[in-house]
């Protein structure tokens, strides 16, 4: 599985600078400290504990780079879903 889907990893590429919500799948020894988070460059926007993920916000680039941690799964868009 990839870690980044790469059609949105492109567009991560393409600017680096842009602010982006992201979904981050975890395994189980994903650091719970906002801090450790921080010094990635992302911010903690809540924390889903029954789907192993955080919602986080922070530039392309450091979303990318956390795809390199070994404790991440999966980095994907947070969109916003609005049921009728």
């Amino acid at each position: 599985m990839t870690i980044v889907p790469q059609e949105w990893a492109e567009a991560l590429r393409a600017a680096p600078d842009r602010r982006v919500a992201a979904l981050v799948r975890v395994r189980s020894n994903a650091p719970d400290d906002d801090a450790v988070w921080l010094a990635h460059g992302v911010h903690v926007r809540r924390r889903y504990r029954l789907l192993n993920a955080v919602a986080v916000e922070g530039s392309a680039a450091a979303l990318l780079a956390l795809a390199d941690e070994p404790w991440v799964e999966r980095i994907e868009p947070d969109l916003d879903i609005r049921l009728r």
